[in-house]
């Protein structure tokens, strides 16, 4: 990253020194990309980042992931425990007062 600041500051320096206004253009069009990119990018010296280790964030995801799993198995085996449906669509039960064995 300190070369695109020392390339932006050279280009910032040399910007007024410019007198052909197409070659200007295409140096602002330089100009605004090099703010862009050091806009967007961190400087890892920053002490206001927060630095993540990646086993840790990996540990959070997975642990969503297998949540998110476990929840998933649990409504198929809901579903998969009914004997039948009712006439309105409802799913009857093993254990439902109105079901019968004939």
């Amino acid at each position: 990253m300190k070369l695109f600041n020392v390339i932006h500051d050279a280009l910032e320096e040399h910007l007024p020194k410019v007198a052909d206004e197409a070659d200007r253009q295409e140096a602002l069009v330089y100009l605004r990309g090099l703010k862009t990119l050091l806009a967007t990018v961190a400087e890892p010296e920053d002490t206001n980042l927060v630095q993540f280790e990646h086993r840790l964030t990996q540990r959070r995801i997975d642990k969503a992931i297998h949540e998110k799993r476990q929840r998933q198995l649990s409504a198929a085996r809901d579903c998969v425990k009914a004997y039948g449906i009712k006439e309105f669509g409802d799913l009857v039960y093993a254990d439902d007062d109105g079901f019968r064995k004939a």
